[in-house]
């Protein structure tokens, strides 16, 4: 019921705004516009779909992952340069404490995670937050806290974040184009790599994502 929700709401758009354009209603000088917009709708839908076949991929391991020794430092960094012009246009300040440290990942599934947490701190974020990536090793594990200075999650809810399509807020998720699968994901890579995830939030006081990793071969 959720995937059917949410794709059905960009090709209500797609439609509509279709329809007015072959039906004349809309002036030339404004093509240019709903056609925008159709592109926009279609694009969240094609991400959708991208998202879903990911997690459908992690959760039959279907797809071959290439393991080796990945530097999460490098990893967390490459997150916040990829969205360090988005942290600018919200004011949004980004900071790493801690040190290079390597494990045996897929890189591109722990980028990924690590991408997905820092998007939300972003964007869930309040003008002149903080995100903050703390980095911790120890022989058995190495830890990946993300803390920001968010809305926060209502702690009712924070049981549900990691479930597919959940939202806690959906105006302000449509909003900012969240179709809460993002989580999701990040939940299926972690477990992928036989750690876990976590979260403690308070209402207005932001939120703080604990990733915790096998520093062993055993995530394999």
């Amino acid at each position: 019921a959720n995937v059917s929700h949410e794709l059905k709401t960009p090709l209500t758009s797609i439609s509509g705004f279709a329809e007015i354009i072959q039906n004349g209603f809309v002036q030339e000088q404004d093509i240019p516009k709903f056609a925008g917009r159709i592109y926009k709708e279609a694009q969240r839908l094609l991400q959708l779909v991208e998202d879903v076949i990911q997690i459908s991929q992690l959760d039959e391991e279907k797809t071959p992952y290439i393991w080796e020794p990945v530097d999460i430092y490098q990893v967390c960094k490459n997150a916040f340069d990829s969205l360090k012009e988005k942290a600018q246009q919200m004011n949004v300040h980004l900071y790493i404490c801690g040190e290079s440290m390597k494990i045996e990942a897929v890189r591109t599934l722990l980028e990924e995670a690590v991408y997905n947490i820092c998007d939300n701190a972003i964007k869930y974020n309040r003008n002149d937050g903080n995100v903050s990536i703390f980095l911790t090793q120890t022989a058995q594990e190495a830890q990946i806290v993300v803390k920001d200075t968010g809305i926060g999650i209502p702690e009712e809810e924070q049981t549900r974040i990691f479930e597919r399509f959940y939202r806690t807020d959906l105006s302000r998720s449509r909003k900012t184009g969240g179709a809460g699968i993002g989580l999701a994901i990040v939940k299926a890579i972690v477990q992928a790599h036989q750690g876990t995830v976590t979260v403690t939030s308070k209402v207005g006081c932001g939120s703080r994502f604990t990733v915790t990793l096998p520093a062993g071969e055993e995530t394999r």
